[in-house]
């Protein structure tokens, strides 16, 4: 396997749970809104959605890059299919465990950035600071991470 294999593809891993895991999450919600009962609303959301994804993750596992004849886009090809496979039956055996336990929770508003009763609504303004609020803090961020990185691979 070539050293530049495992990090796309747990790249690729993480983002097909993370899209497998909303499917499924928006899948159950709407669900829930349309049945009364938490229970079947996740049944049906894994039995439909469920569906849904363990194609798309074969599709991924099988066709991905290992048609192209390449050497290293096979090997990243099956590489990033295991991990997207892996993260396709994360996502089948967890989602529904947090469905139980979360039940009608799911939909329950926070209060996180939200005006509190009888205050002005929050603007664009005031949400969040602007850019050059956070630039210098951010640019000598990047400048350390940029030099441990050249550090450790000797340039």
């Amino acid at each position: 396997m070539a050293s530049e294999s495992p990090t796309p593809a747990t790249m690729m891993g993480l983002g097909a749970g993370l899209d497998y895991s909303l499917v499924l999450t928006t899948h159950y919600r709407h669900l829930l809104h349309t049945t009364n009962d938490p229970c079947a609303a996740a049944g049906e959301a894994l039995a439909s959605g469920g569906r849904v994804l363990l194609v798309a993750a074969a599709a991924v596992a099988l066709a991905g890059l290992c048609v192209s004849g390449v050497g290293f886009l096979t090997t990243l090809g099956v590489a990033a299919g295991v991990t997207v496979l892996v993260a396709s039956l994360a996502t089948l055996s967890l989602a529904p465990a947090l469905f139980g336990l979360l039940g009608r929770r799911i939909d329950r508003p926070t209060s996180a950035g939200r005006p509190t009763r009888g205050s002005e609504p929050l603007t664009s303004g005031t949400a969040a600071p602007g850019p050059w609020a956070i630039a210098p803090g951010g640019f000598p961020a990047v400048g350390v991470c940029e030099a441990n990185w050249c550090f450790l691979h000797g340039r």
